[in-house]
């Protein structure tokens, strides 16, 4: 429904059909004199001549569109769209490191009092900003105890504060959180990588056994999880004018690897092309990660593949083939700077 030419085709075939039942009210006839609007009625049979035109190229769209190739691509254009805007945004100011660790322990020491959720369902959006303000005119530090992507329960913690909170500051605070019975891409890119995965986790069903889609869903994958990789993401500690007010629960790049990987690893067992397009994949990765701890991560992961893989490929040629692609995967990690 989001689709421009599918709104485009859409309103005009309700369009037209508005348009003649105005003009089929217009006509009127008796014994003596009769009136038809000619000219209403050459307008309606040209529309509907260009209904005929439309329709065509809608079943085309739809075809087109369909693709799992196509479906892909939109899924990673709109995830990618959702990093480059979400992870620039920050909220209140970035804790300096002594502010965080200073911060981890007071959060360890304070009583926290949990704000059930009004309702049940996937969080959709986060109003940062009111949130931030909350904290600070109300003197409070709050934890999100639920991120977005994340289900929430109603009636369970869907945020703590330090102090212990009334029914209309709870109802205040849900403003701040849009839950609604399924996800969006809106602020989760998790969500994005989770359909790719789910494509691919079904063509490599054995009903199915797809590994060319598989392989595609990797590729676009590891374009995904690159942009994340070379890219600062924000801190779990916002302070706002000097004062630690949020402390945020959001994916680390440990669970953006996981999330897109894991899944395709374990269900892509015997099969050499879906292993060496995976270390490719990570490889890709690797290549865009702007710090060691996360070349550590996507190191770990090729492990994790050249383990997976020799306890499940058949064949010692296999096993070499991609024993030889890790060791040269390896290399390449070792020798991009950082």
């Amino acid at each position: 429904m989001r689709d421009k030419i599918n709104q485009f085709i859409l309103g005009y075939f309700v369009s037209v059909y508005a348009y003649c039942l105005i003009i089929l009210r217009t006509i009127r006839g008796t014994d003596e004199m009769q009136f038809v609007p000619s000219l209403g009625v050459v307008g309606g049979l040209i529309l509907a001549i260009g209904g005929i035109v439309v329709l065509i190229y809608f079943i085309h769209h739809i075809a087109s569109s369909l693709q799992v190739s196509n479906i892909i691509t939109d899924i990673e254009t709109e995830t990618s769209e959702v990093i480059r805007k979400i992870f620039p945004e920050q909220m209140g100011e970035e804790a300096e490191e002594e502010e965080i660790i200073s911060a981890r322990k007071m959060e360890k020491r304070v009583n926290w009092f949990g704000v059930e959720s009004l309702s049940s369902g996937y969080i959709q959006y986060v109003d940062t900003d009111g949130l931030m303000e909350f904290a600070d005119e109300n003197d409070l530090l709050v934890r999100m105890d639920r991120g977005i992507g994340q289900f929430v329960a109603e009636g369970t913690a869907l945020i703590s504060s330090t102090k212990s909170i009334d029914k209309n500051l709870t109802i205040t605070l849900n403003s701040f959180f849009h839950v609604h019975p399924y996800r969006t891409i809106e602020q989760d890119a998790g969500y994005g990588i989770r359909q790719i995965v789910d494509i691919a986790l079904k063509a490599l069903s054995p009903g199915v056994n797809d590994t060319t889609t598989a392989i595609i869903c990797i590729d676009y994958l590891a374009t995904i999880v690159g942009k994340i990789a070379g890219r600062k993401l924000p801190t779990l500690t916002r302070v706002k004018d000097g004062e630690v007010r949020v402390f945020v629960k959001t994916p680390s790049f440990r669970n953006y690897m996981e999330a897109a990987f894991d899944q395709i690893r374990i269900n892509g067992k015997t099969n050499i092309a879906v292993f060496t397009r995976l270390l490719k994949a990570l490889s890709i990765v690797g290549e865009k990660a702007i710090s060691k701890e996360r070349k550590k991560i996507v190191k770990e992961h090729i492990l994790l593949t050249k383990e997976f893989a020799e306890e499940t490929l058949q064949t010692k040629h296999e096993k070499k083939l991609l024993k030889e692609l890790v060791s040269e995967e390896l290399k390449k990690i070792r020798s991009y700077s950082i």
